[in-house]
């Protein structure tokens, strides 16, 4: 039997609790909002099909991460690899922005750790690898 790997698993939960704030506290606080703004029909389409994609990449990133966790012999350790790399990315940019423009954007808060946390989990796998 394959040991579980709790760090893609910390991760996918986090990821997952991730996606389902960003989709219904994300669409009451900023979707609804700027749908119901003056922006333009077109810019209205192109924010709303961002939103969504994003979306797709939160519960798509949990999925796998959750599943690499549960079942690491099947995990892809390229795919969990680019996907933390994608999420603390994802994270320097909200501090970033938030830096430039001296508001705080607490998105960060979550995508840092579901970054880090995949990494060690990448690192425990290349180590036990190595035995």
């Amino acid at each position: 039997m394959t040991s579980r790997n709790y760090y893609w698993l910390i991760a996918g939960i986090l990821c997952l609790l991730t996606a389902l704030i960003h989709t219904i506290g994300g669409q009451l606080e900023l979707v609804d909002p700027l749908m119901a703004g003056s922006l333009s029909p077109t810019a209205n389409v192109q924010w709303l099909g961002v939103w969504h994609v994003v979306t797709i990449i939160l519960f798509g990133a949990a999925f796998w991460l959750i599943r690499g966790g549960w079942q690491p012999a099947h995990a892809s350790l390229a795919l969990l690899n680019n996907i933390a790399y994608l999420f603390v990315l994802f994270a320097v940019v909200f501090l970033s922005v938030s830096f430039a423009q001296g508001v705080h954007a607490p998105q960060w808060v979550l995508l840092l750790p579901i970054g880090l946390l995949t990494i060690i989990g990448g690192w425990r796998v290349e180590t036990a690898n190595d035995q």
